[in-house]
């Protein structure tokens, strides 16, 4: 028989055990874990694939400006691309080539420089994308100038090559019309991207960064070249003054000088002055050696030495190779030595003597250049001022034995080094 404390405390266990046991379960079954929160990263959109370029067009619009060091600044800019440069230069910019046939990796560049800016348009006809960029040139072509357009080609290039969609044709043509209405109504656009935005890229991780870093920009020197007269400027397609130019030249010849014989030896002739295109205009000193040699008659015979030294001017057609023609005019002195040998017991001759012969020459080269090295076959005409002759007295009366003539003319071979 059970009492009533048994009965109480019987109760009183099931109520705990029906609390507890909830509490009891739920410890023991935790609920499975939340599923993984889903990442925001998608695969790029299909315009935005990566286009291999294995080499760029570039058709500059210069005008009368200098692309030397632009080119060489753009063909080493890219080429750390993996890029091959084709440099093409305009008179004026065509929007039809922008639509035009390309091989496959081929991108187009026009680059239009105007007075405080480069204006860049670039397509990729294989895809339809194009691309235009302003690059302000507040100081012109300069170093500065050069650099800034390099960098920007080569960003663009390879934002269009990491698949950057760009401007599509039509976008492009109303930005072309827009910058050809507002150059005819003189205005001037603001330097900058122009364009709509490109898209945002759906994927939040930011694509490899396949440029390479700007390189350092060199000291800018500051520009004489304004100070300088038009006629000392190079061509029209040249804006730096042409320097002063030395060339060198080493000659062998032969002159007929009447009554002492024909004379032979060696000369040297050192000229500086101004190249304009392919004309060179200045001044030229020149020295030569005359071997010993005679001339003679049944009774005298005069051997003779000379050394002659003069200057001029110069003037020619002288490209950077090819055919050439010389002109010189000089003025100079001749210094002879000559000695009398009688060839008859009965006449009696001076000892060795010398005289200085002032004389004027015409010089004439035709030679051909082989980059800096001249090979040239020259002519001369020398006139000396002063009457030469040699006498042999008899009975109190001069008679003429040998006279040295007038005018000396001479063949030369030579080579020209500048």
């Amino acid at each position: 028989m059970s009492s009533r404390g048994d009965l109480a405390g019987i109760a009183f266990g099931g109520l705990l055990f029906f609390l507890v046991s909830p509490a009891s379960a739920q410890a023991q079954d935790p609920s499975p874990p939340a599923p993984p929160a889903r990442t925001t990263e998608a695969a790029p959109s299909e315009g935005a694939e990566t286009v291999s370029f294995t080499a760029v067009t570039i058709r500059i619009v210069a005008g009368d400006a200098s692309l030397e060091e632009l080119n060489t600044v753009l063909i080493e800019l890219l080429g750390t691309a993996g890029l091959a440069v084709n440099l093409e230069r305009h008179a004026e910019f065509s929007k039809e080539s922008l639509d035009a046939e390309a091989p496959d990796g081929h991108l187009r560049l026009w680059i239009q420089l105007q007075p405080e800016r480069a204006r860049l348009y670039f397509a990729d006809p294989k895809t339809a994308r194009y691309l235009k960029r302003d690059v302000p040139l507040p100081s012109g072509l300069n170093e500065l100038g050069r650099e800034a357009i390099a960098q920007v080609v080569h960003s663009s290039v390879v934002a269009l090559r990491d698949g950057d969609p760009g401007l599509s044709r039509a976008e492009m043509s109303d930005a072309i019309r827009a910058d050809a209405e507002a150059a005819t109504h003189g205005s001037t656009a603001a330097s900058g991207v122009t364009g709509p935005p490109a898209p945002p890229r759906r994927s939040a991780q930011a694509p490899p960064d396949n440029s390479v870093a700007p390189r350092p920009l060199a000291p800018v020197e500051p520009d004489y070249t304004e100070d300088v007269p038009d006629f000392l400027r190079r061509s029209s397609l040249h804006d730096e003054p042409w320097p002063l130019e030395g060339s060198l030249a080493a000659y062998y010849d032969m002159t007929h000088t009447g009554g002492e014989g024909v004379a032979h030896g060696p000369g040297a002739l050192f000229s500086l002055g101004f190249q304009f295109d392919s004309w060179r205009f200045g001044i030229a000193a020149q020295g030569a050696y005359q071997f010993p040699h005679s001339g003679r008659t049944r009774l005298l015979e005069v051997q003779a030495r000379s050394l002659l030294l003069s200057g001029g001017l110069l003037a020619g057609y002288w490209p950077r190779s090819g055919y050439t023609l010389t002109t010189l005019v000089a003025v100079g002195t001749e210094a002879v030595t000559f000695s009398p040998r009688a060839l008859q017991s009965h006449v009696v001759t001076q000892e060795e003597t010398s005289e200085f012969r002032p004389m004027a020459n015409l010089q004439v080269w035709f030679g051909y250049w082989f980059s800096r090295v001249q090979v040239a076959a020259g002519a001369q005409l020398a006139m000396p001022f002063v009457d030469t002759h040699y006498d042999l007295q008899r009975s109190g009366s001069a008679q003429r034995e040998l006279e040295v003539a007038a005018l000396h003319p001479s063949l030369r071979l030579g080579v020209w080094y500048r």
